[in-house]
């Protein structure tokens, strides 16, 4: 996992060269699909706290409140593509020609319309 790595708790020759990690408080994980068995117990080892993507949004207020709460004067924000539905976005890894629907990790539901 990613943010094991940037937590300098995962494999040491990659977090080797994260030289500022991450803590879990640093870390508001929005809007994943539903986890897989082996990431759900891996994100409470991690202590990440995440939220799963519903019907609704998270709101601004929501996140704000994370950000006023944590006395951040500086954000990162990385968008996955892989929340995009694999039949909306054809250059996903999901799409590989030949190889079936990956089942060890979900993928995107959503669309650019």
């Amino acid at each position: 996992m990613v943010w094991a790595n940037l937590m300098h708790r995962g494999d040491s020759l990659v977090q080797s060269t994260v030289k500022h990690p991450f803590t879990a408080e640093d870390i508001l994980y929005v809007g994943l699909q539903p986890l897989t068995q082996e990431e759900v117990p891996r994100m409470k080892e991690l202590g990440i706290a995440y939220t799963i993507q519903g019907a609704e949004l998270l709101s601004n207020d929501v996140i704000g409140q994370w950000i006023t709460a944590h006395g951040f004067t500086a954000l990162a924000v990385h968008w996955d593509l892989d929340v995009l539905h694999p039949d909306s976005f054809h250059s996903l890894y999901f799409n590989e020609p030949g190889v079936p629907r990956f089942t060890g990790s979900s993928h995107g539901i959503y669309s650019l319309e």
